[in-house]
């Protein structure tokens, strides 16, 4: 069960800071270049960084 809630966890914050990073990416490129370009690379190293970092912790708070 631990497994399922760990990958659930994971999930939700990997979408949301996807999804955030994303946008951010893209107005900036637009604001700053003129060009909306999304940066889809480090969206996904951010997702991926937030996603285990966060779940980490949350195991680590839970275990206290």
């Amino acid at each position: 069960m631990k497994i399922l809630e760990l990958t659930t966890e994971f999930l939700i914050i990997f979408a949301i800071t996807f999804v955030v990073s994303s946008l951010v990416s893209f107005f900036y490129s637009l604001l700053i270049h003129s060009k909306g370009i999304f940066d889809w690379g480090i969206s996904l190293q951010l997702s991926i960084t937030f996603g285990i970092i966060f779940c980490w912790m949350h195991h680590r708070e839970k275990k206290n």
